[in-house]
């Protein structure tokens, strides 16, 4: 008779590597090897069977990856990890990458970048783009990010498009639509009337991005469903006549070029004209009550008060922060255009404000990637755990930095109405006020 719960590795779990790389080395020196071994459990406790998998293999990227130089290759360990009950619908999955110069000993080196996001697969596209498969059941879901920096550059739910501007691939832009999720992480897009978030996009960076609304909150919910509605992103214009069928593709700047949406079968559809480096809403044509608003908001604008203050998770415990906490309790922070009017420390002028979606090892400024370094041993101190422990994403958190003449300071917003803030080492929560 068998136990209840057994969990058994199987051959993929010995100590021979699956994947073996032989990568370039200096002169003189003798050939490397890189390993990563693969892994599989299977789980068994009642009548429920459980299968892990770990999946490591290696992918190469470039040359001509912009921003790098033209002849730079890249190594990319790619690890996914999967957990699926056999027999019950959907499968848990993360997909990391580290990327390395060709010639660098990943077993030894610091990553360039890193990449990690919920997903069941991964691979290189158009040289130096990488694409997370991210979907389930009912739906697709691609992220994709730069090769150049790691940094995301669009999510999609539909089939993308591209566009070779002025003609020329390394100047290649993408269009991307991603119909917004009722429980989205971006706080941005936490809006009711919101049903899909438009990206242009080029190799290394955002250009531009609309937020296509509908005139009530039930035909938007009705619109972003992704079961009840199937969306169709194509290109419009006498310029697609340049477009061949060995592949070629469209040229924005050959102008008279738009982007097509049609929603079925609700029947609603939007057609924009498109321009070398961003959309041309002014000129766009919509249908049953769509209308178009420039992404990100600025969220920041508006009346504030803290309503918590607590010690940063970086500050040795038992630091006194009483004295900077009393400079910011009950005090009202006003969020302008152009200014911050408040008698606390950042009240200042000729503000400027940048909007991005951060990963928690870039929030408060590094802030909690440098915890992590320092703790490396501690699982509680790494970034993604310290951000849910404050109250953040674990993927990407909705931020506005704002540069002004006191300084740069950083509020990450989890959702519409609460921003964290750190100043003289302490996490400042902020309520927005009527």
């Amino acid at each position: 008779m068998r136990p209840a719960s057994r969990t058994r590795c199987l051959a993929l779990c010995a100590a021979a590597s699956i994947v073996a790389l032989l990568t370039p080395v200096q002169a003189g020196e003798a050939t490397r090897t890189t390993s990563a071994p693969s892994t599989v459990s299977v789980e068994t406790e009642g009548t429920v069977v459980t299968v892990r998998r770990l999946n490591r293999r290696f992918d190469l990227a470039g040359p001509d990856i912009v921003g790098l130089n033209p002849e730079q290759r890249l190594l990319l360990r790619t690890e996914i990890e999967t957990t699926e009950a056999l027999g019950e619908k959907g499968m848990e999955g993360e997909v990391r990458v580290a990327a390395w110069p060709l010639d660098a000993n990943p077993d030894a080196a610091t990553p360039l970048f890193t990449i990690a996001a919920s997903g069941s697969d991964g691979r290189v596209i158009d040289n130096d783009v990488y694409v997370v498969e991210r979907g389930v059941d009912e739906f697709d879901w691609q992220s994709a990010y730069s090769l150049a920096s790691g940094n995301k550059l669009f999510d999609a739910t539909v089939p993308w498009l591209r566009a070779a501007n002025g003609g020329y691939w390394n100047e290649r832009r993408y269009v991307a639509l991603a119909q917004v999720f009722d429980d989205a992480d971006d706080a941005a897009l936490h809006d009711d009337r919101a049903v899909a978030l438009l990206s242009y996009v080029a190799r290394d960076r955002m250009l531009d991005q609309l937020v296509i609304k509908a005139a009530d909150v039930e035909r938007a919910r009705f619109l972003r469903s992704v079961v009840d509605q199937r969306v169709k992103l194509g290109w419009r214009g006498k310029a697609i006549k340049a477009a061949t069928a060995d592949g070629a593709m469209p040229d924005p700047k050959a102008g008279r070029l738009a982007i097509s949406v049609a929603f079925a079968p609700d029947g609603a559809t939007l057609e924009i004209p498109v321009r070398a480096n961003g959309f041309d809403p002014k000129k766009a044509r919509l249908s049953n009550g769509l209308s178009l608003e420039p992404f990100p908001p600025n969220l920041l604008l508006g009346r504030w008060t803290v309503s918590t203050a607590k010690p940063a998770p970086w500050l040795a415990s038992g630091t006194d922060i009483s004295a900077t906490v009393a400079l910011f309790m009950t005090r009202l922070i006003e969020v302008k255009a152009d200014r911050v009017v408040s008698d606390s420390p950042i009240a200042c002028a000729n503000a400027r404000y940048d909007s991005e979606l951060v990963p928690p090892p870039g929030l408060f400024q590094g802030g909690l990637a440098e915890l992590e370094a320092a703790r490396a041993a501690e699982p509680d101190m790494r970034a993604a755990a310290t951000a849910k422990a404050l109250g953040l994403s674990t993927g990407e958190t909705r931020s506005v930095s704002l540069a002004c003449d006191t300084g740069v300071y950083e509020f990450h917003l989890p959702e519409p109405n609460l921003a964290l803030t750190a100043f003289d080492n302490v996490i400042f929560t902020l309520s927005r006020q009527p």
